[in-house]
């Protein structure tokens, strides 16, 4: 029976495939399977309903395939339900420490001491974010975040396109471990560095300047940007880069006219990760700069709530301030993350 059942299975397949067969149930012998019967029942579960098909009916390769048709169809409609609410329900369970900063910004002080504490808040104002807007100290520092992010993103991008398209595109000797070995380079524990690179900072008077941060973020965010583009460039076709030569162009202008462009999802992406990198750096910002003039909002953000003073309501509301642009920004380029992340995945 079970062989008659899969050869039947197999034509039905192929029936369908070539547009003999229009499926319509009142025209199959199929039916809920009642308590006690016999047949050859389906292994599809449709909506807590199980199938069987009688053991005399003559159409049973059609009745098999109208149950893996509805069975496809009931699962695509579960996907479709499950891509909607529950991963929805997943991100905030898994996001309920930003819910919490969130709540802490909003609530008095009073409130935000009391034992046990409130899940929700009894009270709410935004007395805290008008302290940190009023703050010099925390406004520069979302400045200075946004310059030390900004060009180490720039330097990044700048010389990673060129390493990653010469990784990709030249084939030359020990090419793979080049690559191994500048992917390495990220997994460095940074605390080991930290002690060198303030002797030599100090020696050279970038103590207290943006260059002081912006070069250690470059040191451990261009490999990663390396590494991404890399895995881009090869996803791109070279025949196109090809067709340009022949038509006069230089491996310069076929880069920077034919494959630059192709690659803005890429780019976007490593771009956006870099910049994401730079912006929560904390070790080396908290190290080297000392002073308010220089330093990010990462490093501001501590000073509020110190020995001397407990602004917690503070401080989570610049957490909050500075958190906002990065889920602004992710959500704006989500498409172009996931693209810039799978290049390369599959050849």
């Amino acid at each position: 029976m079970r062989a008659s059942r899969s050869s039947s299975s197999c034509a039905g397949r192929r029936q369908a495939r070539k547009g003999e067969s229009t499926l319509k149930a009142e025209q199959i012998d199929v039916a809920p399977l009642p308590v006690g019967e016999s047949g050859i029942q389906s292994s599809s579960g449709l909506g807590g309903w199980n199938f069987f098909i009688n053991a005399s009916s003559q159409k049973q390769d059609e009745a098999f395939q109208l149950i893996e048709f509805l069975a496809a169809e009931e699962a695509q409609r579960t996907r479709a339900l499950e891509g909607s609410f529950l991963p929805t329900l997943k991100n905030l369970y898994e996001d309920q420490e930003i819910l919490w900063v969130f709540k802490m910004s909003l609530v008095t002080q009073a409130e935000l001491q009391q034992t046990p504490p409130t899940i929700l808040p009894q009270t709410t104002n935004l007395d805290a974010y008008s302290r940190i807007f009023g703050d010099p100290r925390f406004q520069k520092g979302v400045v200075n975040s946004v310059v030390i992010a900004g060009f180490t993103t720039l330097i990044c991008l700048s010389f990673g396109s060129f390493a990653a398209y010469a990784l990709a595109r030249i084939n030359f000797f020990l090419k793979g471990p080049v690559l191994t070995l500048t992917l390495a380079i990220a997994f460095f524990p940074a605390v080991a560095i930290i002690g060198p690179l303030f002797r030599q900072f100090s020696s050279m008077g970038l103590i207290n300047t943006y260059w002081a941060a912006i070069i250690p973020d470059v040191l451990f965010a261009l490999p990663l940007t390396i590494y991404l583009l890399v895995a881009y460039f090869r996803e791109l076709p070279v025949d196109l880069e090809q067709a340009a030569k022949v038509d006069g162009a230089t491996t310069m202008q076929a880069f920077w006219k034919v494959t630059v462009p192709l690659s803005v999802p890429g780019v976007v992406t490593t771009g956006l990760l870099t910049f994401i990198f730079a912006w929560n750096e904390f070790l080396f910002a908290n190290t080297f700069l000392t002073t308010t003039l220089t330093q990010p909002a990462t490093v501001v953000i501590p000073n509020f709530a110190t020995f001397f003073t407990q602004d917690y309501a503070a401080q989570a509301a610049a957490a909050i301030v500075v958190t906002l642009p990065l889920i602004v920004l992710v959500m704006i380029f989500q498409r172009r993350i996931v693209s810039g992340l799978t290049a390369g995945a599959v050849k």
